[in-house]
């Protein structure tokens, strides 16, 4: 059933993929409220996995030291996340994962979700630090970003539409944003 308000705080976290776990946190089926704040999560998995129900509100990643061979965020559904003021490393992985942060949209539109204050370091050989599609007014601003020159620093993908990219993060390198090219809102 649907879990509400539960906080994981100060911890030190492991993503063991290789146990059969796909993240070290996995929010799966729930709904409101809930705070991942000021934890070091390290390993092979991704950080945080959350699959929340269709209208769940106000669920904050925030504060952690995230260094995931997969990725720190692994938004499978939900909306109105709050992903901020983490330290994102990614480590070289076996296979070139997708993203430091990547959405899915299984089963909705991810909706309103806040990416700031994050600096997203260097590491592997990820494609991108955030990959996004499928999703509407997202906002991502103060972010630093940091990837080998291979990578692009946002992907923002053909079914997005309506999302901010705020003229305050900062990209250190010559990658920069990438959006495809498709019927986009005011992307």
């Amino acid at each position: 059933g649907d879990t509400n308000f539960c906080t994981i705080q100060d911890c030190n976290l492991s993503a063991n993929a290789t146990a059969g776990a796909e993240a070290a946190v996995s929010l799966d089926g729930c709904a409101d409220g809930h705070r991942i704040i000021n934890n070091l999560i390290f390993g092979e998995g991704y950080a945080v996995r959350t699959n929340l129900i269709n209208g769940a509100y106000q669920t904050k990643i925030s504060g952690n030291g995230l260094v995931t061979r997969q990725g720190a965020w692994l938004n499978a559904n939900g909306s109105n996340v709050m992903f901020t003021n983490n330290q994102c490393e990614h480590p070289t992985p076996s296979a070139a994962p997708i993203g430091t942060i990547l959405n899915q949209n299984l089963l909705y539109k991810s909706i309103g979700c806040i990416i700031s204050g994050n600096n997203f370091g260097g590491g592997g050989n990820a494609l991108y630090s955030l990959y996004i599609d499928g999703v509407e007014q997202w906002f991502i601003d103060n972010n630093q970003f940091y990837l080998p020159s291979s990578g692009q620093d946002i992907y923002l993908g053909p079914t997005s539409h309506y999302n901010t990219i705020g003229a305050n993060n900062i990209i250190r390198g010559a990658r920069g944003v990438q959006v495809a090219t498709a019927t986009l809102g005011t992307d």
